[in-house]
């Protein structure tokens, strides 16, 4: 391998040309006086209220050829770094909230100490986000017994090493222990900050897939299968989220908790989310529908609206109907269970034939139905790095060549629009405890 090409595998690359058309503003305006609570911001009945991105980062590690390289990953402990300019420019475009995927303040291996630098550089984004006046979710990307590249789980051996594969918290019940007890930990350090608006337990459960490591592949892809098998388990994601939830409930009554199902936190394993009786929940998803589509690569010509001809089964067409009818799936569980639901991540690669049009369809989709939503994801300023891996970078433009930013990309304009209807961020909201 060449050390270009280290480089550009060494990456975050995180699991996820048209006319550009505006959204339709569908959902209702927000109520001036209607935010008293957290959770109040993720109401489906006065919402959308919360509209953003996310940024992801994971540790640098010297096992993995080009990541100390401070040109490409930048010099943090966590790559890529963000600096307040990056949380600032995704404010001046409307967005009032991001996600900080990242790694969990508890170490990956026993005794599951504390990372301070893993600790210090959440506190840091942190505070460069209420800087900035945008919200934030924590949600843990890695963490005891779950390695960052448990999301390349078919990467091992090229630009990592397959040591670094760890997905043992599915099997070891002290890595599950110590993540509830990591949430407890981070329940305790942010419960009072206005800013942190939701906890996400886990980024995109997998255990579907990855089972607890190499030797241990599960590799199950039909969420009743899966369940037939291991529900009840400790590959079971419904037997170790409600304990977190109840760590988090012991001592912080108040934010609101993002519940995502197993599958990556896909549409599919939704139906099969355990749902608690607990306050302040909001029930979450992932939406890359039709994934052959969000994720194609430059190559592969697959437009949008056009057909999609998958490597198993029958060819389909995709356009907004198609898209509409992936949203019954949440329909039907938010209708079922009475529960608050959130599009917690969604988008494709810029470069997708159609994407402007495609995006403007989901938003259009996702407000009508008054959920918060968030999209994957916001650059970094680190240029060595963007320049390489850009694939979700919508400023860049449809083009795949594109190595900057361009002045006529189609995404921004959209992103303006749909982001521009936000109207409460950290600096007019007063929360009220509840009694």
């Amino acid at each position: 391998m060449t050390r270009v090409t280290a480089l550009l595998f060494a990456c975050l690359s995180f699991a996820v040309g048209s006319a550009t058309v505006a959204p339709s503003a569908a959902a209702a305006p927000d109520t001036p006086n209607g935010i008293h609570r957290k959770i109040d911001l993720w109401s489906n009945e006065t919402g959308p209220h919360l509209r953003g991105s996310a940024i992801a980062q994971r540790r640098r590690d010297p096992r993995v050829p080009g990541d100390m390289d401070k040109a490409f990953l930048g010099p943090d402990p966590m790559g890529v770094p963000y600096r307040q300019k990056d949380f600032d420019k995704l404010a001046a475009l409307g967005a009032n909230v991001v996600t900080l995927s990242h790694p969990g303040p508890f170490a990956e291996t026993p005794p599951f100490a504390v990372d301070e630098a893993a600790q210090a550089n959440l506190d840091r984004l942190i505070d460069l986000a209420e800087k900035a006046d945008l919200f934030v979710v924590l949600s843990f990307r890695a963490g005891p017994g779950r390695s960052e590249f448990t999301f390349h789980p078919h990467s091992g051996g090229t630009w990592f090493p397959n040591e670094m594969y760890n997905d043992s918290v599915w099997k070891d019940p002290a890595a599950q222990q110590a993540w509830v007890d990591m949430w407890t930990h981070v329940a305790k350090r942010y419960k009072d900050r206005r800013s942190v608006i939701a906890y996400d337990p886990m980024s995109e459960p997998n255990s579907h897939l990855v089972g607890s490591g190499i030797d241990d592949r599960i590799e199950i892809y039909d969420p009743a299968k899966f369940h037939r098998k291991y529900g009840g388990t400790t590959y079971d994601w419904n037997t170790l989220y409600p304990r977190i939830v109840k760590a988090i409930r012991a001592v912080d009554t108040e934010t609101p908790i993002l519940i995502s199902g197993n599958g990556y936190a896909s549409m599919a394993f939704l139906p099969y989310v355990k749902v608690l009786d607990v306050p302040n929940l909001v029930y979450a998803v992932h939406q890359y529908e039709p994934w052959q589509y969000t994720h194609q690569e430059p190559d592969a010509n697959i437009v949008y609206p056009g057909t999609v001809d998958p490597e198993h089964g029958a060819p389909f067409r995709i356009d907004k109907a198609y898209v509409e009818g992936v949203y019954a799936t949440i329909d039907d569980f938010k209708r079922k269970h009475d529960v608050r639901v959130a599009i917690s991540e969604f988008g494709l690669r810029r470069y997708a034939p159609g994407g402007p049009r495609y995006l403007v369809d989901q938003i259009d989709i996702i407000e009508t139905r008054r959920m918060n939503s968030f999209i994957w994801h916001w650059p970094t300023s680190h240029q060595p790095y963007e320049a390489a891996v850009n694939q979700h970078n919508y400023l860049f433009g449809t083009d795949p060549n594109s190595k900057a930013e361009v002045a006529d990309s189609p995404y921004k304009p959209i992103l303006r629009d749909f982001w521009g209807r936000n109207r409460f961020r950290p600096s007019n909201v007063n929360f009220e405890r509840s009694k």
